[in-house]
């Protein structure tokens, strides 16, 4: 199906910025096996250890397989953004629904605070 040319497409088999925060510790060693993603971990007392994964990924097919290599780990998902140089990716608002955000900023959650 043809989209307008309007609607901007994010196109599922080229790489793409990612990050993505987990509920709890992953080593800095499982960097290869996780599609050589930037592995960062803090932890406060309310939360415990949050860690964040960020880099580039080759398609949504490696993504994928990040995402399910967590999984595997029972790590809880509390994230996943698509970066655009130092920008997130906004959600459009649309009639029906504002989107709103119950998540931390990152550095709050970088910072243990």
């Amino acid at each position: 199906m043809l989209q307008p040319e309007s609607k901007k497409s994010f196109p599922f088999d080229r790489p793409g910025k990612y990050r993505i925060c987990v509920q709890g510790y992953l080593d800095k060693n499982c960097s290869e096996r996780l599609a050589g993603l930037r592995i960062t971990t803090s932890s406060s007392k309310d939360q415990g250890p949050v860690t964040v994964l960020d880099g580039q990924v080759r398609d949504q097919a490696e993504l994928t397989g990040v995402l399910n290599a967590l999984y595997q780990r029972h790590l809880t998902l509390l994230a996943v953004e698509r970066l655009y140089g130092d920008q997130r990716f906004q959600l459009p608002e649309t009639k029906d629904h504002q989107h709103t955000r119950d998540l931390q900023p990152l550095s709050t959650l970088r910072n243990g605070e």
